[in-house]
């Protein structure tokens, strides 16, 4: 909330933020839209979304664990395969 204060003091800080906010270029607007509209959150029991648009998401954490655990729940599902394959020749 301290943000919010100084854009709304009438001091000189409150007074060059508003400024500096009102006059932002184009391409800064541009660049802080794009940070913020890339995050996309992701969780373990919904399938995982399609990368869609031009912004590619942030690597987050939850979704790095998401496809770690993914990925380790397939490599389990093929190994036990394997074993029960292996287990039906013998």
């Amino acid at each position: 909330m301290a943000s919010r204060n100084i854009v709304s003091g009438t001091n000189l800080t409150g007074k060059i933020a508003r400024f500096a906010i009102k006059n932002l270029p184009a391409w800064a607007h541009r660049m802080e839209l794009s940070r913020v509209i890339s995050y996309r959150l992701q969780v373990l029991f919904l399938p995982l979304a399609q990368d869609r648009g031009a912004n590619k998401p942030t690597k987050q954490r939850s979704y790095i664990k998401t496809k770690k655990r993914l990925a380790k729940k397939e490599a389990g599902g093929r190994k036990a395969a394997r074993n029960e394959a292996h287990a039906s020749a013998l």
